[in-house]
């Protein structure tokens, strides 16, 4: 029974441990398409277009849409990667 349930016991931890990247592409593309089914004001214009990036106009954002996506690829691939720093400590 022991070795049954060893087979079948499974350790989070070394799935992503083994699996980093594909860890943080599915988080980010979570995140990703969440901001872009929800279409927030401050990344879409009215008519649901994309704002550009710059200064000055309404129509412009200084938080666009690529440089977001960029923050969240490196941000979701920093949050495995601290998952991973603190899994392995047991208090």
């Amino acid at each position: 029974m022991n070795q049954l349930f060893s087979f079948f016991s499974f350790n989070f931890s070394n799935v992503v441990k083994q699996q980093k990247i594909g860890i943080a592409i599915i988080i980010y593309l979570a995140i990703m398409f969440s901001l872009i089914y929800t279409k927030p004001s401050f990344l879409f214009n009215d008519d649901e277009s994309i704002k550009p990036f710059g200064l000055g106009y309404q129509s412009k954002s200084v938080l666009s849409l690529p440089i977001i996506s960029i923050l969240v690829g490196i941000l979701s691939y920093m949050f495995v990667l601290h998952y991973l720093n603190y899994s392995s400590i047991r208090f």
